[in-house]
């Protein structure tokens, strides 16, 4: 062991794609690196929560605009429930 730091092209061609493509993650020519695993991680946190504030923290930004408007992805089954939910709310009689 030389102790160099790896490098990310190899560890990104031998490692993360092949495990992308074995999982069937379709992925495009500079889309797709390590980096990836933040606006998962913040998106799948902030789906679990809804706690803006926690996935701020968690991934260490400074502003929650830049957590929100960034790094959280709006789950396509959650926009649905909140269109459904919004239409449920305008024809409700009170």
């Amino acid at each position: 062991m030389d102790r160099r730091p790896y490098d990310p092209d190899v560890i990104r061609e031998s490692v993360l794609y092949p495990a992308m493509d074995r999982a069937g993650i379709k992925r495009q020519d500079r889309s797709h690196g390590f980096h990836i695993f933040r606006h998962s991680a913040g998106s799948i946190l902030h789906n679990a929560t809804r706690d803006a504030k926690l996935v701020q923290n968690t991934l260490g930004h400074s502003r929650v605009s830049t957590t929100l408007d960034i790094y959280v992805h709006v789950d396509p089954k959650a926009a649905e429930q909140g269109t459904e939910l919004l239409a449920k709310e305008i024809t409700a009689s009170d």
